[in-house]
């Protein structure tokens, strides 16, 4: 019983790390899109 208990939790933790990553690796990308983004339209100005 006590096994399947630690089973369970340690599948949720799992579940929100993975979240946590995904959530992560999307504001991140979201970060250097824009970055790279602001950077080609800055060297189109100049």
């Amino acid at each position: 019983m006590h096994v399947e208990k630690f089973r369970i939790l340690y599948a949720k933790l799992l579940i929100l790390l993975d979240n946590m990553v995904k959530y992560s690796l999307l504001a991140f990308s979201k970060f250097v899109g824009r970055y790279v983004f602001d950077a080609k339209s800055w060297s189109e100005k100049s």
